[in-house]
C-alpha cells in the first residue's frame, strides 16, 4: 500500500515518477473550474499549513493557487488561520468567502483502478447560520455529500469530525475536490469547515494473486469485481475463483480444495505482496469455509461465510495448498445487524458516565415516573448486535439521528425540541456512550439512530441502505420537565389601597388635593392592583420550554411561594403583620404556550401594629413583594428533583427596582404629586359634649385627631372614615329626658376630619341628658385603630359624651372681657 502523506516534500523517489502526469480542467457540479495548479504529482498540503500568511482569516477568490497543491474552485473561500481552532496544526479552509459557495481541489497521481480512501476533517464555522453545513466530495466520477451540525459549537470547540470519501481511480492522475453544498447567511460567510484531508491507496484491483473473490452476481468469467456490505451473525456467498498464471483470465482448468478465510483488513502498513495481500492483514477466527473446484466448476466455485462480529474493513483469502493464495482485490465491511439504544442519566441533571447507577429515561406518562431536567446532559448508550442479537464487540462507530428519526410525543402535537449529539466514545463490547447529549424542550420524543460510517470502506459499490446500521426500534426518551421556572412582572403594575378604600366611599377634597392620602395605623389595607407574574419555565441553557402545557402543566397554587414585606418605613422600625391569603384555583394558569400566569391573592393585607400605649410618630413606608414557584410535583422517585424552582428566580414587586436593589416601593393607587399615598398617621376619633335647648336640634361635634410626634392635633386630612347612627350607645338618660326622646343623625364620611351628630330636639318638658358612646370595636364600627385612651393609659378605649338638653352651654373660656356703655 502506498500512502500519500500530508505536506509530502517536493523530492519523489524513483519509484513514484511514473505518477507524474499533466493536469486537467476539473468539470463538477455543473462548473467548469479553473485547470488546477499541481498535476502528476502526489498528494500533498493536507492540513493547507503551505501558503501565504491568513492572520485571522483571508478570503482568496476562484483560481487562486496561493496555498500550495490546490486550487479554489467554485467562488471564493476563506483561508482560516487564528479565527478558530483548527483540527490539525495552525490553518484550515472556510469553504464560503464574501460571496457564495466555494471550494478547493487538488489533482494528483494516482494508479488505474486502485481504490483510495479519503479521510478529511468535517466542521463548520459556527458564527452564523444556518446551523447545518454541507458539501460535496468528488474524484473520478464519484460523488458524496457530507453535512455537520454547528448546533452548541464554538470557535474555541469546533467539533471535528473525521469523514471518509472513498473512490477508485480511473487515470494516471485524478482531481479531488470540496465544494460548498450549502450557503451560508445570504451567501456571504460561515460555510464549511475542511481541515486535515489524507489520501491513502488500498492497493490496485488489477492485482489479485492466485485467486480472487467478489458478489456471486459478477459475470461468469470475470476476474475481480466487489463485495458489498454484509451483516454480521448473517451467513453470507461469495464468489470465488482461481486465476492463471498471468492472473488475467479465470483458470476454468484448477480443480482442488481451497480454505476460505476472512481478513481483518483495518491494518495496511504491511507491504502488497506478489498475491494481493499483506502481511499486516490478520485472520479473523472462525470466519472460514471450504472449497472444492471440480472439472465442472470452471474455475468458478461459491463460498458460505458467517461472522458474528462486526469488522470495518475485511479482505478474503483463498489458499489451495503451500504454493497458491490469492487475497480478494475488494475490500468490504461486515456491520452489526442494528443498533440497541437506551438513554440514561445519572439524576435529573447530570449524564450517566458509564459509572455507578444508571436510570432509564423511557417515561411516556405525564404523570410520575423519571425525569430529566430540559437542556441537561444525559447519556445514549447503542450496543451493536449481530443477525442473533449477540453484541459486536469490534463496533465503534459514530450513531446519527436517522432522516426523520426525532418524533414529539408529548405533549399532544408538539413540536419537538433541538436534540444535540455531540460526541461518542467507547464503553467496550460493542457498546458507545454519547455522554453530553441533551433535549431542549419538555415531554417525550421517539428516537431512531442509525450508523452511516461504519461501513465507509464500501461507499462506492454499496447502495447507502444496505451499509446503513439501523436503530432496532423507535426509542422513547423523557419525561423532560423544566430546569427551573423564572416569573417577571407582567401586566398592569400593582397598587395598594390607601385606606383600604375608594374615592367613591370618601367626601371630595380641597381641589389639588386627593381625598386619601394616607392610611390609619392599625387598619389593615391590600391591594388595589394584585401583583401579576409571569411563569417562564427555562431549559439548562435559559431558553423558554414550549412544550411546557396540556397534561404536562403541573403548577398549581400549592407551588406558589409568595412574600409581601413591609419592613421598610421611615422613620424605621416601625412594626407590621402580613397576611398572605389562599390563592384561588384560577389565580395560577397556564397561557398554552408553555408559559403561564400567576395572580396574588385576591385576600392578601398588611397591618402596621399600633401600639396600645405609645402613638406613633406619622411614617412612610416601602412595601415590595415577591412570587416564586417551588413545584414538588415530579419529587418521589429517586434521582428526581425534590423541588422545580427556587427563589433565585423570583418575580420582585418593589416599584421599579430589581430584587437585590428595590425601588420606591409598590405604590398605592391615590397617589398623586405631592401626596405619594403611602403616608401612615395613628389616629382616634373624639365626641364633644354637647349642650343646648330642648326645643331644637342639637349638633354634637365629632372629629379626628392624629398624633403628630408631640400632641394631638386634628386630622383636617380624613374625608374617608365613617360612622352611623348604629355606632352609637345612648345610655344614662338624666332627669326628664328619656329613651325614645330624642334620636341622632349622622350621614357620610368625615369633612377635612369633622362632622356633626346632630341629635333631634326632645321637646318641651323633657330636658335632661343622655351619655353618647361611639362603639369602635369590631362588633360596632370596627375601627379600632381610632380608639383613645380617655380614662387609663391604653388606646382602646371607644369615645363618649354627655349630651344636654335644657340648658345653657357652657360659656366660651375667655382670657380677657371689657364692657363698654
Amino acid at each position: 500500500m502506498i500512502t500519500h502523506a500530508i505536506n509530502t516534500a517536493n523530492c519523489i523517489p524513483a519509484r513514484q515518477r511514473w505518477w507524474r502526469r499533466k493536469g486537467a480542467a476539473l468539470i463538477g457540479a455543473g462548473l467548469l473550474l479553473a485547470p488546477l495548479a499541481v498535476s502528476g504529482a502526489p498528494f500533498t498540503n493536507g492540513s493547507f499549513e503551505t501558503g501565504p500568511a491568513p492572520g485571522n482569516f483571508t478570503t482568496l477568490g476562484v483560481g487562486n493557487t496561493s496555498i500550495s497543491g490546490w486550487t479554489v474552485i467554485g467562488n471564493d473561500i476563506n483561508y482560516i488561520g487564528t479565527y478558530w481552532v483548527p483540527s490539525e496544526g495552525n490553518r484550515s479552509i472556510d469553504m464560503l468567502g464574501q460571496n457564495s459557495t466555494g471550494g478547493v481541489a487538488q489533482t494528483f497521481a494516482t494508479t488505474p483502478g486502485a481504490i483510495y480512501d479519503v479521510q478529511f476533517d468535517l466542521a463548520g464555522n459556527p458564527t452564523g447560520g444556518p446551523a447545518n453545513k454541507s458539501m460535496t466530495v468528488s474524484a473520478a466520477g464519484t460523488t458524496q455529500t457530507f453535512s455537520f451540525d454547528t448546533t452548541n459549537r464554538s470557535t474555541g470547540s469546533m467539533g471535528w469530525a473525521t469523514q471518509t470519501f472513498t473512490f477508485t481511480a480511473t487515470g494516471s492522475t485524478t482531481t479531488l475536490s470540496f465544494l460548498a453544498s450549502s450557503p451560508g447567511n445570504s451567501n456571504c460567510c460561515w460555510g464549511t469547515a475542511l481541515d486535515n484531508v489524507r489520501v491513502t491507496e488500498r492497493g490496485s484491483s488489477a492485482t489479485s494473486g492466485s485467486f480472487n473473490a467478489f458478489e456471486t452476481s459478477v459475470a461468469p468469467g470475470s476476474t475481480t469485481g466487489a463485495i458489498q456490505t454484509r451483516v454480521a451473525g448473517v451467513s453470507f456467498s461469495l464468489a470465488v475463483v482461481a486465476l492463471n498464471t498471468a492472473r488475467t483470465a479465470v483458470d476454468t482448468t484448477f480443480s482442488g480444495s481451497a480454505t476460505v478465510q476472512l481478513l481483518d483488513g483495518r491494518d495496511s502498513s504491511g507491504s502488497l505482496d506478489a498475491n494481493g495481500c499483506r502481511s499486516s492483514w490478520v485472520a479473523i477466527s472462525g470466519a472460514t469455509a471450504t472449497v472444492s473446484f471440480g472439472s465442472g466448476s470452471s474455475g468458478r466455485v461459491t463460498a458460505t461465510l458467517s461472522e458474528g462480529n462486526a469488522w470495518p474493513d475485511v479482505r478474503v483469502r483463498i489458499t489451495s495448498g503451500t504454493s497458491r493464495t490469492g487475497c480478494s482485490s475488494d475490500n468490504f465491511a461486515i456491520r452489526p445487524a442494528a443498533l440497541v439504544v437506551a438513554a440514561l442519566d445519572a439524576d435529573w441533571r447530570t449524564a450517566f458516565t458509564g459509572t455507578g447507577s444508571a436510570r432509564t429515561l423511557n417515561n411516556a406518562s405525564t404523570v410520575g415516573g423519571v425525569v430529566h431536567a430540559a437542556g441537561s446532559p444525559f447519556t445514549l448508550a447503542a450496543t451493536a448486535i449481530n443477525g442473533g442479537g449477540t453484541a459486536t464487540s469490534n463496533y465503534s462507530g459514530a450513531p446519527t439521528v436517522a432522516s426523520g428519526g426525532l418524533a414529539c410525543v408529548l405533549p399532544s402535537g408538539c413540536t419537538p425540541g433541538g436534540l444535540a449529539l455531540p460526541g461518542w466514545s467507547s464503553a467496550g463490547s460493542g457498546e458507545m456512550l454519547a455522554t453530553n447529549v441533551t433535549y431542549s424542550e419538555v415531554g417525550t420524543f421517539t428516537l431512531v439512530l442509525e450508523d452511516n460510517t461504519f461501513a465507509a470502506v464500501d461507499a462506492a459499490d454499496t447502495p447507502a441502505s444496505q451499509r446503513s446500521i439501523p436503530q432496532s426500534g423507535p426509542l422513547t426518551v423523557g419525561r423532560f420537565v423544566p430546569f427551573t421556572y423564572e416569573l417577571q412582572p407582567t401586566g398592569t403594575a400593582p397598587q395598594l389601597r390607601t385606606a383600604n378604600t375608594t374615592d367613591a366611599s370618601c367626601s371630595a377634597a380641597t381641589p389639588g388635593t386627593p381625598r386619601r392620602s394616607f392610611t390609619h395605623v392599625g387598619q389593615p389595607f391590600g391591594f388595589a392592583i394584585r401583583p401579576t407574574a409571569m411563569i417562564l419555565p427555562r431549559n439548562a441553557a435559559g431558553a423558554l420550554t414550549a412544550n411546557y402545557r396540556g397534561l404536562l402543566w403541573k403548577l398549581t397554587a400549592d407551588h406558589v411561594t409568595r412574600e409581601l414585606a413591609a419592613s421598610d418605613t421611615t422613620p424605621a422600625g416601625q412594626p407590621a403583620a402580613v397576611t398572605l391569603g389562599g390563592l384561588a384555583a384560577s389565580d395560577v394558569s397556564s397561557n398554552g404556550d408553555g408559559t403561564g400566569t400567576v395572580l396574588a391573592s385576591a385576600l392578601d393585607s398588611i397591618t402596621y401594629t399600633r401600639n396600645a400605649t405609645a402613638p406613633q410618630a406619622p411614617f412612610t413606608a416601602r412595601i415590595t413583594a415577591a412570587i416564586w414557584i417551588t413545584d414538588s410535583s415530579e419529587a418521589g422517585v429517586t434521582g428526581n428533583p425534590a423541588t422545580i424552582g427556587s427563589f433565585d428566580t423570583r418575580a420582585c414587586f418593589n416599584g421599579g427596582g430589581t430584587c437585590s436593589a428595590p425601588g420606591a416601593g409598590i405604590a398605592f393607587d391615590s397617589a398623586v404629586a405631592g401626596f405619594p399615598g403611602n403616608e401612615f398617621r395613628y389616629g382616634r376619633l373624639r365626641l364633644a359634649n354637647g349642650n343646648g335647648s330642648e326645643l331644637i336640634a342639637l349638633p354634637v361635634p365629632l372629629q379626628a385627631d392624629y398624633w403628630n410626634g408631640t400632641a394631638w392635633v386634628p386630622n383636617s386630612r380624613d374625608f374617608c372614615t365613617t360612622v352611623t347612627p348604629a355606632h352609637l350607645v345612648l345610655s344614662n338618660y338624666q332627669r326628664n329626658l328619656n329613651a325614645g326622646e330624642t334620636t341622632p343623625a349622622l350621614s357620610g364620611p368625615l369633612v377635612a376630619g369633622r362632622r356633626s351628630i346632630v341629635f333631634s330636639a326632645p321637646g318641651a318638658g323633657n330636658a335632661g341628658s343622655v351619655d353618647a358612646l361611639l362603639n369602635l370595636s369590631p362588633a360596632g364600627a370596627n375601627l379600632p385603630w381610632l380608639q383613645g385612651a380617655w380614662t387609663t393609659t391604653t388606646y382602646d378605649q371607644n369615645p363618649s359624651a354627655r349630651v344636654t338638653f335644657g340648658t345653657l352651654a357652657a360659656p366660651s373660656q375667655l382670657i380677657f372681657r371689657r364692657e363698654r356703655y
